[in-house]
């Protein structure tokens, strides 16, 4: 969760984004969010 935390105040300071980059963001942070997910079972398999 921290990633969601960081992203809310960066998309803040860029507001002069433009849209088009808005989704491959979203697209990164979900990929990210699964990436951390599968580390996190794969640990508590251990």
């Amino acid at each position: 969760m921290k990633t969601m935390a960081i992203a809310l105040p960066d998309a803040e300071i860029h507001p002069v984004k433009p849209r088009a980059s808005v989704p491959t963001d979203l697209m990164h942070q979900t990929q990210r969010i699964a990436q951390l997910n599968s580390m996190l079972k794969a640990l508590m398999r251990m």
